[in-house]
Order: structure tokens, then sequence, then C-alpha cells
């Protein structure tokens, strides 16, 4: 847990804003434990979870790590050539996940 937390904390890939709010949380073992101790679950309604920085947060870094799997899946099954829909709503960084799901699969060669 506390490796995953330094991961990101040390991550060229990580954002500054972010990298600031787990600074904010680095003496609080309850908030750490509850944002890195487990991924996310996705379940029937996919993956649901607050937004805020760890593994088991929604934000766009869970968001392309899922979306990778999803693209793996996509190649494996060869259907990468059929394209996907990525669409978003109103609700909160709705359009920005969805923009981080359609990079990832582009990145893959799949046609968004």
């Amino acid at each position: 847990m506390y490796n995953i937390y330094n991961n990101w904390l040390n991550s060229e890939k990580v954002d500054e804003e972010t990298k600031r709010e787990l600074i904010g949380i680095k003496n609080d073992e309850i908030a750490i434990k509850e944002r890195f101790a487990l991924p996310m679950q996705f379940g029937t309604a996919g993956l649901r979870s607050t937004m805020s920085a760890g593994i088991s947060k929604m934000n766009i870094y869970t968001v392309a790590h899922t979306t990778r799997g999803l693209a793996e899946l996509i190649l494996n099954t060869g259907a990468a050539g059929r394209g996907v829909a990525v669409a978003y709503d109103c609700r909160i960084n709705s359009a920005l996940f969805a923009r981080t799901a359609a990079r990832v699969l582009a990145a893959y060669g799949i046609r968004v």
C-alpha cells in the first residue's frame, strides 16, 4: 500500500495537482489505506468510487488503467477494426474521463 502511494508521488506520469493532494495525506494512514489498499472493484454498475487520487478512487489514472484492460480485450478478440464509441454525460469529469479513455484506446490502435 505505501509502495503504491510512494510510486504515485514519485512518478513522472502523475500530474502536480494530484501529487499535491497526495502530499496532503502523507501523515494520514487511514486516508492512504482508503486510497491505496485495494484497487477499485468493477461491479454491475461499472467502476464506482469517490473522485480523488489513488487506485481505490475514480480519477484519470484509474480510468486509463481500466481502459487499457478493455483495449487489450478488444485486441485479443480481433474486434479492433470495429472501433469503439466513447460517450460522456453531464456528471463531474465525465468529459475528461471520456477523453482519457479515447486516448488510451487510440494509443492501442483502436478506432475511436
